[in-house]
């Protein structure tokens, strides 16, 4: 009697354990469809963007950035500026990449270099990478139908050139900051091409606006829960 008492508490433990992962899923799967961009930088409790105060569907986002670092175990290309540009296709932080590109590029700090980024437009999506109390988000990049993965070629001189890939990229919405910045360290994996490493790592960071069209001009803006999410 008393195996058959212990068996059946540790149903009810399992069964109680196996419906909190399933509402802790299913609240996870809800809060991954509600990031917006946000025009307030809102308190660390409760992360949401107050009611009025996301962008409209359409929006465009340009992103600048500077000392970008491309790393391989055989040196570091460095470039001086970088750009951004997405827009959103609804209300939600998704949408395509339409483009990125990289300025100043050199290699070991003397010989130039580019830096491509290939197969755009990607596409994007933000999503909640812990709960809503860390304020961890991440803007994704993936390829979009028909026009393949997200390819970085790096050429250096006559020698250097390298196609480096990734079946989706990994940013980081650091809301700690203002203005909202994209923090990226993303590791490529070789594809093809010349005096190149197995891997390598594209690192920086970005400063992001959003485009008020009511207002004709980019703003300060802020990855967020939409408002009632739980």
């Amino acid at each position: 009697m008393r195996l058959m008492k212990t068996l059946g508490l540790a149903a009810i433990v399992v069964t109680a354990f196996t419906a909190t992962v399933e509402i802790g899923s299913a609240m996870a799967a809800t809060q991954l469809e509600k990031v917006v961009w946000c025009k307030e930088r809102a308190p660390a409790v409760p992360q949401t963007c107050p009611n009025g105060a996301d962008f409209p569907a359409g929006t465009e986002i340009l992103a600048f950035g500077g000392n970008m670092e491309f790393l391989t175990n055989m040196g570091t290309i460095t470039c001086a500026s970088s750009e951004l540009h997405m827009t959103n296709t609804g209300l939600l932080v998704h949408g395509n990449v339409t483009a990125l590109a990289f300025g100043e590029c050199k290699a070991f700090e003397i010989e130039k270099c580019s830096v491509t980024a290939e197969h755009l437009e990607y596409l994007f999506k933000g999503e909640l990478l812990t709960d809503a109390a860390d304020s961890k988000y991440e803007i994704r990049f993936s390829e979009k139908p028909s026009n393949g993965i997200p390819q970085l070629t790096i050429e250096c001189g006559m020698l250097i050139d390298c196609t480096y890939v990734s079946k989706t990229v990994s940013i980081e919405a650091r809301l700690a900051f203002t203005p909202e910045r994209l923090s990226v360290s993303h590791t490529f994996v070789f594809s093809e091409g010349n005096f190149c490493t197995k891997t390598m790592t594209w690192d920086g960071m970005y400063n992001a606006e959003c485009l008020e069209e009511a207002k004709g001009k980019f703003q300060k803006c802020w990855v967020k829960m939409e408002v009632g999410s739980p």
